[in-house]
């Protein structure tokens, strides 16, 4: 995880972490395929197992050292990092199928706040899917039944080479990776056809947000030197 201080765009490496003892913490073990800030949590999918989520107001700083968790004379230490970001819940998928948390998106327009995970899969001889699932903005947690927090909505999307949707008044916006082209982006509205808008992102694009506030798609790209933050106008996307 990076903070950046756009006063004069300097920035912070902090190790994500989850407890392993009552009084030590290990390294997170995930590729953080997509995280989503929500009030102060940020949610981080974690590829196979779900969603792991880190308290934004308790970021501890730690002793200058190689080691994670707890050192000699009650020190702490991060590999080298001089913050860490504690893990407060997590969301294990229990399914009896499997699903990749690929990406992750809020979206604020509905009511109430919900919050979208999808798959990235590199061709459709699997399915290609996405589901949604209710928030509770008061304690910044999933609806839950129980112990079990259950989609309000999913889908077979069945676009391969997915990297990040949002939604937002009832449209979805996705990012499409085209290996060494320009991305996509596909604008759809469940129960109709998706519409590629083809070339519409740089080469590889990654995950989407959507802000409220100006009606824009914020998003980001990954290809080694080419590593860029994106704006675009949500009304730029066209649907069918």
């Amino acid at each position: 995880m990076t903070f950046i201080d756009r006063r004069d765009d300097s920035y912070r490496h902090v190790l994500l972490v989850y407890p392993f003892e009552p009084d030590d913490f290990r390294e997170v073990p995930v590729h953080a395929g997509g995280i989503m800030w929500y009030g102060d949590t940020l949610w981080v999918v974690d590829t196979n197992n779900g969603i792991r989520v880190f308290d934004m107001n308790n970021i501890w700083r730690v002793d200058d050292g190689d080691g994670v968790g707890k050192a000699s004379g009650g020190r702490y230490t991060a590999a080298g990092y001089k913050y860490v970001l504690p893990q407060i819940r997590w969301y294990k998928w229990s399914s009896d199928f499997p699903f990749r948390f690929s990406y992750i998106s809020l979206d604020r327009t509905a009511t109430p706040d919900t919050l979208m995970v999808g798959e990235y899969q590199p061709n459709t001889t699997v399915p290609v899917r996405m589901v949604q699932y209710e928030l509770d903005y008061r304690n910044r947690r999933l609806q839950m039944d129980g112990r079990t927090a259950r989609g309000s909505w999913a889908y077979c999307v069945g676009i391969e080479r997915m990297q990040g949707a949002v939604q937002a008044n009832g449209k979805v916006y996705i990012s499409r990776s085209n290996g060494a082209d320009r991305g996509d982006a596909f604008g759809w509205v469940p129960g109709k056809t998706a519409r590629n808008n083809a070339g519409f992102y740089p080469r590889s694009p990654e995950d989407l947000s959507y802000d409220t506030r100006t009606d824009k798609l914020y998003g980001l790209t990954e290809h080694a030197g080419q590593r860029y933050v994106i704006t675009s106008d949500a009304s730029d996307v066209k649907f069918d």
